[in-house]
């Protein structure tokens, strides 16, 4: 079979295959409308897009946005963008118009690749995503992962405040997914095109992208895309794992805690191993796991703006607790600065070639206190390493938590709701996943319209779990909130 006919993706749900020819053609498409969009479609501009550079120094980068409900196709235009050299922005298809608008004003697309029903401004060129994939051809060659050349733009940030783009050019991501092959026990040489994956995680972070899809792509396998998981999608994945040979997957704590409690059936599957980020893993889950499914759970630690891998766990020597080994420069910094010894908890710092050195996309310099004279990025959670070099995440110096790999911050919760004596604290240990409580006084709202505010301005991701009265909402000389004085009442 020739390669441009090798699968790359399947939707798991349908059983339609994507293949590296059809990707090819795909990037055809794509950069002919792109070039119709925009006359003045130069190699230096698409240059300029795929290293970062934008404002007054360069040309406006091209922006092309994804907002899709099919995941198999949003990662299929993904894909053909990095390849056309341009910036390409998924976004989680639920956000509220108001977090919508916030970062299309700011990105300022060329395109916009769309479901047909979802709306956005008459002020963005829309085509409807399924338009590229009813005439969808097969090109005489396939697609090239290692030939990309565009870049990937991550928002992170809460909506009432200023949006934080992460902008992740082709050589970042090359190099943490292949950081990932080496790393983690994934087959080389001969044996690679075995690497078939499985994609369970929402395509708008990078958790899948690096960790499932490119790896496939890098070894001339397939990556199994599933629905963003679902308790109504269980079904479906304990029976596609059996019927294609899914060597490995990515998710979160949560997801494999389900998994043990419900005794999924892995026993006629070919899984060798699973990868879990984004969250602590409580050992008690991963040996759970591991006695359910039969395979090992590797404990991994990450963020976007690393692209994804910081340390990995080796797969022979995983250490309960830990998140297993640096994979790039790392250190553990003290509130004075300087560097600690083992097992002495501070902010961990990071840099390396896959770690964003310019700051934000169009931050203007808002965001410079994240990175010190050196570069080295502060990434605001709080670790220490062992004797060993081991990593063990101890909590967060940012006031936010991570929901389903997205990062919710709890200003944008008090910000919604201003006026009424709230206060939001998050909760976060290896035993309990990340949990946000929120304190009122008793001339607050009820309980019911303070979720109504909160899910009508933000969403359902930012709810909190639980809602406490307090008398008094403690605050320090300056006016800001002493949450480690709320903490301690939780």
């Amino acid at each position: 079979m020739s390669f441009n006919r090798t699968m790359a993706l399947v939707d798991a749900l349908t059983d339609a295959q994507i293949s590296y020819g059809n990707l090819r053609g795909l990037e055809l498409n794509l950069r002919q409308l792109l070039a119709e969009k925009a006359e003045d479609l130069a190699p230096a501009r698409l240059g300029d897009a795929a290293n970062g550079r934008v404002g007054k120094e360069a040309h406006e980068p091209l922006v092309v946005t994804i907002i899709s409900r099919n995941k198999c196709q949003t990662i299929a235009v993904i894909l053909a963008s990095l390849a056309c050299g341009v910036v390409v922005n998924p976004l989680n298809p639920e956000l509220t118009a108001t977090e919508l608008d916030v970062v299309l004003a700011h990105s300022a697309p060329l395109l916009v690749i769309k479901d047909a029903e979802i709306e956005i401004p008459a002020d963005y060129a829309a085509l409807p995503i399924q338009a590229f994939f009813d005439a969808l051809v097969e090109a005489d060659e396939g697609y090239d992962f290692r030939s990309i050349t565009g870049s990937l733009l991550i928002y992170t940030s809460g909506t009432t405040g200023k949006p934080k783009g992460v902008l992740l050019a082709a050589e970042q991501l090359l190099i943490n997914a292949e950081s990932g092959l080496r790393e983690l026990p994934y087959c080389t040489g001969d044996d690679s095109r075995q690497n078939v994956t499985a994609s369970v995680l929402p395509p708008y972070h990078t958790f899948t992208l690096v960790s499932d899809v490119f790896p496939a792509l890098l070894s001339g396998a397939y990556c199994v895309v599933f629905p963003n998981f679902e308790m109504r999608h269980m079904a479906l994945l304990q029976e596609q794992l059996t019927a294609y040979p899914i060597r490995s997957y990515s998710a979160v704590p949560l997801i494999f805690n389900i998994i043990s409690r419900l005794r999924i059936d892995f026993t006629r599957s070919q899984v060798a191993f699973a990868i879990s980020g984004a969250a602590p893993l409580a050992n008690e889950v991963r040996t759970a796991y591991e006695s359910t499914t039969g395979h090992v759970l590797i404990p991994c630690y990450g963020m976007t703006e690393a692209c994804c891998f910081i340390a990995i766990s080796p797969r022979h020597a995983i250490r309960p607790g830990s998140c297993g080994k640096p994979i790039l420069p790392l250190r553990i910094i003290d509130d004075h600065g300087n560097q600690t010894g083992p097992n002495v908890a501070g902010e961990i710092e990071i840099t390396g070639r896959s770690v964003i050195k310019l700051g934000y996309f169009k931050d203007a310099g808002q965001f410079s206190d994240l990175f010190d004279k050196y570069g080295w990025f502060r990434t605001g959670d709080v670790a220490y390493l062992d004797e060993d070099g081991y990593l063990f995440i101890a909590g967060r110096k940012k006031n936010m938590v991570i929901r389903g790999g997205e990062k919710v911050h709890l200003e944008d919760i008090e910000s919604c709701l201003a006026g009424m004596s709230c206060a939001a604290v998050s909760i976060v240990s290896p035993a309990v996943p990340d949990r946000i409580v929120l304190f009122k006084t008793p001339d607050a709202p009820d309980n019911d319209e303070i979720v109504r505010r909160i899910k009508l301005a933000l969403g359902s991701k930012h709810l909190p779990d639980e809602i406490r009265m307090i008398e008094e909402i403690p605050l320090t000389p300056t006016g800001k909130i002493v949450r480690a004085r709320l903490a301690a009442l939780v």
